[in-house]
């Protein structure tokens, strides 16, 4: 067995395919024992996984993150996406339906949470530009944990966060008499994905690309079980982190497959026509415009390959 560090951004119900692929023994058939370490955001489990001497860790994030962390620190260990586990931007501005918000105008003199560090605030920040809206709104900084309880008790406006939460967040809402709604960042300017993947150091790679095809098999192969059986997935999650609800994760994780993984994943009968190698494949022209827009968003070198943020190496072309 082969030991790995897996970096958590956040511990939320839509890691249930990471706890399934331990508790259904895709990790052990792949011949890796995964120890998952919870930070508190993708920036934070990024730079973790940048900072990892032992290179033996990876991350679940997006290619956005890399492209961000390499603005921010142009020396710092370089990351690779080996598969492709999305094709959508579930970043999403949530709110009550009481707040009076219904377009980004209308987000003027209002407060919005969301997590220091985090992905989601780094593009709402870009959002706000695009609307017009810089200086026009305050921003208070939250744990993630205590996002939606903020925006019930009404302490923020309106919280920016990913909208696999949005079934516990609606749940809460009704609870309180109130209606839950939200808007995502895509339709307003914000791109239409954000290359969610699985993100390992380009030397694992190069110097041991066996570990990196185990770990995208596993990886691969759970989600692909937990979309075609989301609720053994979540069952498998809640037995490990009891404090989370099965019914609010079930319902968080059918909004995950949708707005998170998208197509082809959001379709059982295409999952089932479909290796799990070959769910992993990266789309090369997706990964082009993500990379355009980074530059654009973070002023990265006109120059750089949108190659060098991924690989194909390790999965199949459906």
């Amino acid at each position: 067995m082969i030991k790995v560090t897996r970096y958590i951004a956040g511990l939320t119900d839509n890691e249930a395919v990471f706890f399934a692929a331990d508790a259904e023994g895709f990790f052990a058939q792949n011949g890796l024992s995964v120890n998952q370490v919870v930070t508190t955001s993708a920036g934070i489990a990024i730079q973790a996984l940048a900072a990892d001497k032992t290179g033996l860790s990876f991350v679940w994030a997006p290619v956005f993150s890399i492209l961000l962390l390499q603005s921010q620190n142009p020396n710092s260990t370089e990351l690779i996406s080996v598969a492709s586990t999305g094709h959508k931007n579930p970043i999403s501005l949530q709110f009550l339906a009481s707040s009076g918000i219904s377009k980004p105008a209308d987000l003027a003199g209002k407060t919005v949470g969301a997590t220091a560090g985090g992905f989601p605030l780094t593009m709402f920040q870009d959002f706000l530009t695009k609307n017009g809206l810089v200086g026009k709104v305050q921003i208070t900084k939250i744990i993630g944990p205590a996002l939606i309880p903020a925006l019930l008790a009404k302490k923020v406006d309106a919280i920016v966060r990913y909208a696999d939460n949005f079934a516990t967040l609606s749940a809460d809402a009704t609870e309180i008499k109130e209606e839950a709604r939200q808007l995502f960042l895509s339709d307003y300017g914000e791109p239409s994905s954000l290359g969610m993947g699985i993100i390992v150091q380009k030397i694992l790679v190069m110097d041991n690309p066996d570990v990196a095809r185990r770990i995208v098999n596993a990886t691969m192969n759970a989600i692909r079980f937990c979309v075609l059986d989301p609720a053994t997935c979540i069952s498998d999650f809640v037995k490990v982190n009891p404090s989370f609800n099965f019914t609010k994760s079930l319902g968080d994780f059918h909004m995950f497959i949708q707005v998170d993984l998208g197509p082809p994943f959001n379709d059982p009968k295409n999952v089932t026509t479909l290796t799990a190698l070959q769910l992993g494949w990266h789309d090369p022209k997706e990964m082009v415009q993500i990379v355009d827009l980074a530059k654009e968003m973070f002023g990265l070198s006109p120059e750089l390959n949108p190659e060098s943020v991924y690989t194909n190496q390790f999965v199949q072309q459906p």
